[in-house]
């Protein structure tokens, strides 16, 4: 290509390609923050795949047959009593500690349901799963006033009349996925809470030197405050934190509820009973895919309720539930 030796052409052209030049960079740009919103999608993408039941909320059965205890039950032993063991069980005693007698169709200590999860199930079946179902007629956490242990569901912490403790396996599995992404702080807060979860003795006695502790989780805090990137700002809206960061504001903001089980006798490091409890309604979801019927699913859960109390208790099953159906009273011993 030959160039004109005229200076007018020349600037036209000149011109022309600086034109070209600057289009092309913002075109670059625009292509750049493609790419890099592309990028952090597949990243997500990616971390999703990854997710099992050890680092995430995943439900057990997603991972068939492969998943193992969360927490390391110390050496092996083989399964049943040990050896030298004598033994041990719920025995009928003279004069109980308590006694509630539970009158059909109505309990008039349900409150206390919750608040003895380990000796009763309640549960109950809505429309809906979010605050119109908690705050329903069915529900008991609107009157609870004892103390709740859940996960960090918003919900939870609507209901200002109870206490709040938070299940630490639940925390443990994001910072598990957090570790697997090579984040330090999730590894040293991981570890803090499995040193704290052993010194207690599995959640059984108060733990001593609680300010020692507080301050060794608020240095570790402090130290995941600086290893997270600061809220990135996207196309819209406000800027999005990172899911680490989003975790480790969890736990500034409800460290009580996370170190409640080290401090105070009788909270439990877990709410996996309350799992369990619910995994029967899990199970029937899974096999017949759903309820036909609302009416159906309450008289379930209802059902399921009954049997699972009479378990606790050690008592028959399909005799109490002709206790039931008979409007008969039904006295459980607690203690």
């Amino acid at each position: 290509m030959e160039l004109s030796n005229n200076i007018l052409v020349l600037k036209d052209l000149v011109m022309a390609l600086l034109a070209r030049v600057e289009a092309l960079e913002s075109e670059n740009a625009a292509l750049q923050a493609d790419n890099t919103i592309l990028r952090l999608e597949v990243a997500d993408l990616r971390s999703r795949l990854n997710l099992n039941i050890k680092n995430s909320h995943k439900p057990p059965c997603s991972d068939g047959l492969t998943n193992k205890p969360g927490l390391s039950k110390g050496p092996a032993k083989k399964s049943g009593g040990q050896f030298g063991h004598k033994g041990k069980t719920h025995k009928m005693v003279d004069i109980p500690d308590a006694v509630l007698i539970h009158h059909i169709p109505s309990c008039p200590c349900s409150h206390k349901v919750f608040s003895a999860i380990s000796w009763f199930t309640y549960l109950f079946a809505h429309k809906k799963c979010g605050r119109l179902a908690l705050d329903c007629d069915d529900s008991l956490l609107k009157d609870f006033q004892n103390r709740a242990v859940h996960d960090c569901w918003e919900s939870y912490f609507g209901f200002k009349q109870c206490q709040h403790s938070l299940c630490c396996p639940h925390l443990q599995r994001e910072l598990t996925n957090l570790v697997g992404k090579g984040s330090k702080w999730a590894t040293q807060m991981h570890r803090f809470i499995l040193d704290l979860y052993q010194t207690s003795q599995k959640a059984t006695p108060i733990v001593a030197d609680k300010q020692s502790w507080e301050q060794e989780f608020k240095y570790s805090c402090q130290l995941a405050n600086q290893g997270e990137p600061l809220p990135k700002q996207g196309w819209r809206g406000k800027p999005k934190d990172s899911k680490g960061r989003n975790l480790l504001n969890l736990l500034v903001k409800y460290q009580k509820g996370l170190l409640d089980f080290a401090f105070i006798h009788g909270i439990p490091f877990s709410n996996n009973q309350a799992e369990r409890d619910n995994h029967c309604l899990k199970t029937k979801q899974k096999v017949a895919t759903n309820f036909q019927t609302l009416k159906g699913a309450k008289y379930f859960a209802l059902f399921q309720s009954y049997t699972s109390t009479f378990q606790k208790h050690s008592m028959n099953v399909f005799t109490n539930l002709i206790n039931v159906f008979d409007e008969k009273s039904i006295v459980f011993q607690v203690g």
